[in-house]
This record gives structure tokens, sequence and C-alpha cells, in this order.
């Protein structure tokens, strides 16, 4: 679904967004949301009780790769300059700004993968205990 929804923003994008940045963003939005839905489908007992990695992954999709796509707001009158706080003006995202995002959010999953499946990895769980039905 949220890859659906990415492809729909890509082939609706504004003009003024160019394909590369847009492809970046919605890639954003996916990698951000992967680890929210795999929280969502896991089993009760497996959850942590703080889903840190879900929520940063949301952090990501939802300030960095979705408001990408609303740039026409911010469109100064009939240019096709972006105008943001203090009124400066910008002709275009910057697509290497997009990439070392897209990049970090990455890096920042592996970094934690490795951790939670390495030699730190074994730390004690602080769990609820489950409901008896």
């Amino acid at each position: 679904m949220v890859v659906i929804g990415c492809g729909l923003l890509v082939v609706l994008r504004d003009p003024i967004l160019l394909l590369p940045n847009a492809l970046v963003a919605a890639a954003t939005v996916i990698a951000g949301a992967v680890p929210t839905i795999r929280y969502i489908t896991m089993s009760p007992e497996q959850k942590p009780i703080v889903p840190g990695l879900e929520l940063i992954g949301v952090f990501y999709a939802a300030f960095f790769g979705l408001p990408v796509f609303f740039l026409h707001v911010l469109r100064f009158g009939h240019s096709n300059s972006i105008v943001t706080y203090n009124r400066i003006e910008l002709d275009q995202l910057n697509f290497d700004a997009q990439s070392a995002i897209f990049i970090s959010l990455l890096l920042f999953y592996i970094g934690w993968l490795s951790i939670k499946n390495g030699a730190w990895g074994r730390h004690w769980r602080l769990r609820f205990p489950a409901p008896d039905n």
C-alpha cells in the first residue's frame, strides 16, 4: 500500500519537482515505513515496549520524504522558485542533500540491526507480563 501510494505521488507530482528528487523522496518514505509495517505485523510477545526504530522511521518519512511532494505550496506567485523561511528562494531541491538523508537512514538501520543482533544486542529485555486469558 505504501509503495502504491508513493508511486502515485511520483506520477502525479508537481512539475516543479524533478523525477530524481521524487524517486529519492519516495524511497525515503518507503524506507521509513518498512520498520513500522514490520512492527504492526509482529506478535505482541515480540514487540518492544518502546518502538524506537519504528518511530524514527516514521519521523524520516513524515519530515523528510512526504514534504517533498508538497513543494507547490511553497511556490511564490507564478514563478517556479521555492520560497522558504526569511524569503530565501531556491530554484530546485538539492538532490545530493536528499540522497544523503536517504543514505543516512539506511546506514542508521544497518547500525541498529548490527548492534541489536551483535554482541551488544544481548541485553535484558523489559517486557510487560502477558495477560491471562
